[in-house]
């Protein structure tokens, strides 16, 4: 569960910069950040998610992640990591909150049916 909490924490920090970063190239390039007419609207949303996935491969902490959670290490294929990585970063932090939040109840809910022995 340990595990599970660190590597919650870590994505939603990322999620967090990777916003961030998506913020100020919103800023470099004003086009991006208002809305364009409705048929044109999903390619600003393509462009904008691709560009939140490049900025999550490139503040991935991949050995942080690997070392939360194993699975995640892609050891023979590194670059799917970052790639998996990437795109899970690029959700955005609302979402990685609110997962924290549930794996914070699950701990919660746990300690209580197995309260530790003095």
């Amino acid at each position: 569960m340990n595990n599970l909490t660190a590597l919650v924490t870590l994505m939603t920090a990322i999620s967090i910069a990777v916003e961030r970063v998506v913020e100020i190239i919103k800023g470099i390039a004003p086009p991006l950040s208002k809305p364009w007419p409705r048929s044109w609207e999903f390619v600003r949303f393509a462009i904008l998610q691709i560009l939140a996935t490049i900025a999550g491969i490139a503040h991935a902490a991949h050995d942080q992640i690997a070392t939360a959670l194993p699975m995640l290490s892609f050891e023979s294929h590194q670059g799917a990591g970052y790639f998996v990585v990437g795109l899970m970063d690029s959700g955005g932090s609302a979402m990685w909150n609110q997962a924290l939040d549930i794996v914070q109840a699950m701990k919660i809910k746990q300690q209580a049916a197995n309260p530790p022995i003095a």
